[in-house]
């Protein structure tokens, strides 16, 4: 007495449909019909049905399934490449874990990198998008540094936050002045700051061009205004005496 599809099925612990896909595949051979032209399935087709289950319950894929079916197929080689795959998931899915645990747990924002969370959790999102951006074309070494200077947020950049777009030329002139002993500070700290983007896993000239726009688009005139005089500073603190008058610098942090 043959099997019906939907005992095969069943058996087997899959789906009708999935029987019928494993045909279309052929990974699944056809059976004899009745006379009523019924299939009708055997012991074997229920052994390979129950092998291509167990199999892709595994994980395995079905065009390695169909490889495995091969007499030269070295199963082991097929199985430890799938070894090697669910390692590199699951270490990814912890790390998911561990990023989702600080946002349930610290309330941490969900819109910078993780390392950054704690410190940016009261940052404007301006600022919050600007790390973002940073996240992406900074080097590594010169990421953690950043998040140093955040960690020592200095009360002058809260003021440039908070800087109102109308905020007047004698203003904005005063703050970056204010600024002068802050970022000297910072160059000696950080040296990086003067040229921050060499290294840049993005390229020096785009990481450039990328964070340029970012400040532009996401600052206000007034905050735009005080972040080009901070970066003449950076200039004036780092050149020559007769290479002031060069051009503008690029600087992070400020």
């Amino acid at each position: 007495m043959g099997l019906s599809t939907r005992q095969l099925a069943e058996l087997a612990g899959t789906t009708l449909q999935a029987v019928r896909h494993y045909h279309d595949v052929g990974m699944l051979d056809m059976p004899k019909r009745s006379s009523n032209g019924y299939k009708q399935y055997t012991v074997t087709h229920l052994v390979r049905l129950i092998q291509i289950k167990r199999l892709r319950d595994l994980g395995v894929g079905l065009a390695d399934i169909s490889r495995m079916s091969r007499v030269d197929h070295d199963l082991t080689v097929t199985i430890s490449d799938l070894d090697e795959q669910f390692k590199v998931n699951i270490a990814r899915l912890q790390k998911i874990r561990s990023e989702l645990k600080s946002i349930l747990q610290e309330h941490v924002p969900v819109d910078v990198p993780v390392e950054f969370g704690v410190i940016a959790r009261d940052f404007a999102v301006s600022d919050r998008a600007l790390i973002m951006v940073c996240s992406r074309v900074l080097s590594e070494d010169n990421l953690k540094d950043l998040r140093s200077m955040l960690l020592d947020r200095h009360p002058l950049e809260d003021e440039l936050s908070a800087l109102p777009p109308d905020a007047g030329e004698a203003t904005i002139e005063k703050l970056a002045e204010r600024y002068r002993p802050v970022m000297r500070q910072r160059l000696k700290d950080f040296p990086w700051l003067s040229r921050p983007f060499v290294g840049s896993p993005a390229g020096e000239e785009l990481s450039r061009e990328l964070v340029g726009q970012a400040i532009s688009a996401l600052c206000n005139p007034a905050q735009n205004a005080v972040t080009r005089r901070i970066q003449l500073i950076v200039r004036e603190e780092t050149s020559n005496p007769t290479d002031r008058t060069r051009g503008e610098a690029d600087v992070v942090g400020s």
